[in-house]
């Protein structure tokens, strides 16, 4: 691949690196996702000043096989647990997939493993809201490649000890009436 790059001369200089596996991956990952609503019929294309290029649009590459291509080339996983509070942005209502989270200032996925709370839950004995957050116990697991950056974090919640609920919002009638 790299030879491939020399010969281009794209670079004046002769600074060529490999592309970063986790950055091809991530934008291999984008392009599946964006094919997912198309039909049968359906055609894609990349156009550029070079021309233009006929995309495969039944290409379908799993979540789960890029995540086992960034970790293959792992050197540590370290295992963190802790006290967190999660925003719930999307929980499961039906079984055992994952819930999305707001989380140090993003969004991440994770598994609730904690069946009591999950029972109860389902049984509609905790209520959830728009807005509501949980204080659990969160276990990150950190995979690092051979260049110390984090390549893959896996999240599971191991037990939930409480629900927050968000602050109602109390708004007054706009034309004075109660």
């Amino acid at each position: 691949m790299l030879a491939l790059a020399e010969e281009t001369d794209v670079k004046h200089l002769p600074a060529y690196a490999p592309i970063a596996t986790d950055r091809l991956l991530t934008h291999i990952n984008s392009i599946t996702n964006s094919l997912v609503p198309l039909i049968e019929e359906d055609k894609v294309s990349y156009i550029s000043s070079e021309g233009t290029t006929d995309i495969n649009s039944h290409l379908d590459i799993s979540s789960e096989i890029i995540v086992n291509l960034l970790t293959s080339e792992t050197i540590e996983t370290i295992e963190t647990n802790g006290v967190r509070i999660l925003k719930i942005k999307k929980p499961d209502f039906l079984g055992q997939s994952k819930w999305f989270f707001r989380y140090q200032g993003h969004q991440i996925e994770a598994k609730i493993s904690d069946s009591n709370w999950l029972d109860s839950y389902q049984g509609r004995q905790e209520d959830l809201q728009p807005g509501d957050s949980i204080k659990a116990n969160l276990k990150e697991n950190m995979s690092y490649g051979h260049d110390g950056e984090i390549v893959h974090v896996a999240y599971e919640v191991t037990e939930v000890m409480e629900v927050i609920h968000a602050p109602k919002n109390i708004q007054g009638d706009i034309f004075g009436g109660k």
